[in-house]
């Protein structure tokens, strides 16, 4: 079974940077977190989640985001944090 990916960035500029060089959905941390996106199956099992630029990542919302991942019933997913 191959790996789906999920890409996360800071800010929309990053995200679309990040859409653009690999022709993936890409989406901001916070609205990743305001849509609630985490509660419906956007996450599966056997998921790379690539967060990009996390050092201009607040903290509050990087603890968040991770809260929100550890709160999944399944916790079949990769999360790699890039600088």
């Amino acid at each position: 079974m191959g790996y789906q990916t999920l890409l996360l960035a800071p800010t929309g500029k990053a995200a679309n940077r990040m859409h653009e060089t690999t022709d993936h959905d890409a989406h901001t941390v916070d609205k990743l977190i305001a849509s609630k996106l985490l509660q419906e199956d956007v996450i599966h099992d056997h998921m790379h989640i690539i967060i990009d630029e996390t050092s201009m990542i607040a903290v509050q919302h990087l603890a968040r985001l991770l809260n929100m991942l550890n709160q999944r019933k399944s916790k079949r997913y990769k999360v790699y944090f890039c600088r």
